[in-house]
């Protein structure tokens, strides 16, 4: 994957505040099931961007294009999140930001 592709960020003070005024999202943790089991934000969801089936996993969670998805993943320096970005946007995700 390359970083030619820009992406908008959200920080947690901002999807606290989505939360709370109800905005509609989907949260998706991307790492593997076992660290989604032991650790996830409330209301995310577990898609593992390391797996062959990301793809798959995130049409069973959305198949709408244009559904607000908020990703993150271990930390802003792993590439977890970004990666899962530059795919779903591949795929023609539109509405796509990574959680800081």
């Amino acid at each position: 994957m390359s970083n030619d592709i820009e992406f908008h960020y959200v920080t947690p003070e901002e999807l606290s505040a989505w939360i709370e005024k109800k905005k509609s999202f989907f949260l998706i943790h991307t790492l593997a099931g076992i660290h989604f089991q032991k650790v996830h934000l409330p209301g995310a969801r577990n898609a593992c961007v390391f797996e062959v089936t990301f793809l798959d996993q995130m049409k069973s969670i959305t198949e709408d294009k244009n559904a607000q998805i908020v990703l993150y993943g271990s930390s802003e320096r792993s590439m977890d999140a970004l990666t899962a970005a530059e795919k779903l946007r591949l795929d023609g995700y539109q509405r796509i930001v990574i959680l800081k």
